[in-house]
């Protein structure tokens, strides 16, 4: 028994790839991908698509470059960069940001923006072999209209 235990440690510690271990692109693509999967399983919203520009950002990479970072099953939820004009008549998820604390806590900010309303999801992981969404916090939904212009 005790033989079996310390090959299944040894085989987990070699399978698994610590998060310090890996590069700044990998872990974000891997978290942005878990929020992508997330919104898409849990939340049911596979229309919302990510700011391609937004995403490049955060992933530091050009953003012609940015779908070759992620899964096949996410790659669709990721959209060429809108004008600001754009992001204001249809629904898109902004990346605001992506840390990671000296703690190994993972944390991700998002703004939401579908036409008029406007709110904003923080995304807490869970750090293992894989980086997976542990908590979701959804909050201050605004609905806002652009400015009309005076009568004459």
């Amino acid at each position: 028994m005790t033989r079996a235990a310390t090959l299944l440690i040894a085989v987990l510690l070699l399978v698994r790839s610590p998060l310090a271990a890996q590069s700044e692109t990998s872990w974000k693509a891997e978290a942005l991908a878990s929020i992508m999967a997330y919104r898409m399983s849990v939340l049911g919203d596979t229309a919302t698509k990510f700011d391609g520009c937004s995403v490049a950002r955060v992933l530091e990479v050009a953003p012609e470059h940015v779908v070759a970072d992620f899964p096949e099953a996410v790659r669709a939820l990721i959209a060429p960069c809108p004008s600001v004009a754009e992001r204001s008549t249809r629904k898109v998820v902004l990346v605001d940001s992506l840390t990671r604390e000296q703690d190994a806590t993972v944390k991700g900010y998002l703004t939401i923006v579908r036409g008029e309303w406007v709110h904003r999801e923080d995304y807490f992981f869970v750090l293992g072999p894989r980086v997976a969404v542990r908590e979701v916090r959804v909050w201050g939904a605004v609905q806002s209209y652009p400015r009309r212009p005076p009568r004459d």
